[in-house]
Formats: structure tokens, sequence, C-alpha cells
């Protein structure tokens, strides 16, 4: 094996390792982005849950309609 041979050796090496530890940075970044998306999706059931019940005990006249002013984002934080 002459000098040259050693050093195009030493080149991939060097290279498969770059290129591995891009992978796995990748794979992460895609994971936590999945994460973060079902977590989203969660919420925004539960949001949407939350108002359609509600909105059927406005309809059902169990609580008043001037009730919800005071769960809206405003009122709770005005009044924190």
């Amino acid at each position: 094996m002459n000098r040259n041979q050693g050093f195009v050796l030493l080149e991939i090496l060097l290279t498969v390792v770059i290129l591995s530890g891009s992978l796995v940075l990748i794979i992460q970044s895609m994971t936590a982005t999945l994460k973060a998306a079902r977590e989203t999706q969660n919420y925004m059931t539960a949001l949407f849950l939350a108002e359609d019940k509600l909105n059927d005990l406005i309809q059902k006249k169990k609580i008043p309609v001037n009730f919800c002013h005071l769960m809206s984002p405003e009122y709770v934080m005005r009044n924190a």
C-alpha cells in the first residue's frame, strides 16, 4: 500500500463519519418535529371537544350565554 492509497482510505473514513453524524442529526430533528406535531394535534382535538361541549351546554341553557366571556383568553389574562 503506497502513501496515496492511505490518504484515500483516510478521506473515505472521514467522509463516512461526517455523513453518519449528519444523518443522526437529521433523524433526531425529524423525530422532534413529529413529536411536536402529535402534541399539537392532541391539543387541538381537546380544544375542539371543549368548545363543542361548551356550545352544547349553552344550547341546552345549562349555562348562561354571558358566562362564556369569563372563559375567553383575554378575560383570563386580564384577571390572572
